[in-house]
């Protein structure tokens, strides 16, 4: 059974850094300096586990510095992908923005992953760009907007 827990300012993060390490320092690339920064420590983090307790994916919600929410790192291990784990993740961190008054979340998404946000009630806007080698698009979801069906990743 798909289980998760929030972790706030101060908890102990390790579950969430070993899959955000997995994915994107050893799948994808990414220097580990640049895949952790310091909004960790005020960031709202979710992680997901498995039916053996293990930590399977997670992501991040941080207030940025012009106050918009913003989802991120959002990481399923790959032998759990397609299984509802990144839904999970950020429809709980989708909970956390709107619990906090956001009236709008927005995320950096990998142009991969649009078909999997748009699923969720994400809508794209403006450009692809590239961060860490890999085409982005910004995408957001207004409250109200997110729908109720899973989407299969």
């Amino acid at each position: 059974m798909i289980h998760g827990k929030i972790f706030r300012q101060g908890d102990n993060l390790q579950d969430a850094f070993f899959v955000r390490e997995q994915v994107f320092v050893n799948e994808q690339k990414v220097p580990k300096d640049h895949e952790f920064d310091e909004w960790d420590e005020k960031a709202i983090h979710a992680v997901a586990y498995d039916e053996q307790d293990q930590p399977v994916a997670t992501g991040r919600l941080i207030l940025d510095d012009d106050f918009n929410f913003l989802l991120g790192r959002i990481a399923v291990l790959k032998t759990y992908r397609k299984q509802k784990y990144g839904d999970f993740i950020v429809r709980l961190l989708l909970d956390q923005a709107f619990q906090c008054a956001a009236s709008e979340v927005f995320i950096h998404a990998q142009v991969a992953a649009v078909p999997f946000y748009e699923t969720i009630g994400f809508h794209s806007f403006g450009e692809p760009y590239m961060e860490e080698n890999i085409a982005h698009i910004s995408m957001s979801l207004k409250r109200g907007e997110m729908k109720t069906e899973c989407a299969n990743k």
